[in-house]
């Protein structure tokens, strides 16, 4: 089971597209300048999409070397942050993501969880959550998305535990350059900044400006363990 984007272009042609992978879908209605404002996305499987010929072109499914692509990149961006955040004399101490491991969170069976990646151990309740995005320029502002449902889960789960989550982004388009820039921001700063923070209910996802960010390791520096414990 999957998602079906279903869509229409300034003619009223209908158009359909598959994706295991919700976000993969989101991204394609954020960027496609084809799509109108009647797009809706769905639970769905292979099984239910019309039959080629019966559209205007072929319906077309989720590229699976490119899914591919962001998963590995995603990966890079971990990488990337637990070495530079070393660097900075952050303790980097990672969260398991096994199945078995967020059971362990799962005390109340209605609530859903996410983990962050990171517990920043040297940092007064503080887990970073690691991402690599897709920055979009919309009328001289650039945005980058992030799903509500996932941020409903953190602060689920930062309820629970009294935690607060940042979010360390690196841009995807620069993730293989030597100096790929990163920025963060604090999940409650998007869930209060709602005259910036725009929430799509089409797509479920807040479309963040990414000026209300700050750049490197500013906002971690913020919640440091002040003592002088660090190595010079």
């Amino acid at each position: 089971m999957g998602y079906i984007l279903t869509f229409q272009d300034r003619k009223n042609q209908k158009f359909y597209c598959y994706d295991e992978d919700r976000f993969n879908l989101i991204i394609i209605v954020a960027n496609d300048d084809l799509i109108r404002e009647s797009a809706f996305i769905r639970s769905g499987s292979k099984n239910e999409l019309p039959l080629d010929g019966h559209l205007p072109y072929e319906v077309y499914l989720s590229d699976v070397q490119e899914r591919k692509r962001r998963q590995e990149n995603g990966l890079k961006a971990q990488e990337l942050f637990k070495l530079a955040a070393r660097q900075q004399l952050f303790i980097v101490e990672e969260i398991p993501q096994d199945k078995e491991s967020i059971s362990n969170y799962k005390v109340i069976k209605s609530l859903p969880i996410k983990r962050a990646d990171y517990n920043i151990k040297n940092c007064k309740n503080i887990e970073v959550d690691v991402k690599c995005l897709t920055f979009y320029l919309i009328h001289d502002i650039v945005y980058f998305y992030i799903d509500s449902y996932e941020i409903q889960k953190l602060e689920n789960l930062n309820k629970l535990t009294k935690k607060k989550t940042i979010f360390a982004i690196y841009n995807q388009a620069e993730i293989d350059l030597e100096n790929c820039s990163l920025v963060m921001i604090e999940l409650l700063k998007i869930r209060k900044k709602k005259k910036s923070v725009i929430y799509d209910k089409k797509t479920g996802c807040y479309k963040v400006p990414l000026r209300i960010t700050t750049n490197g390791f500013e906002l971690l520096e913020a919640f440091r363990i002040k003592e002088n414990l660090y190595e010079k």
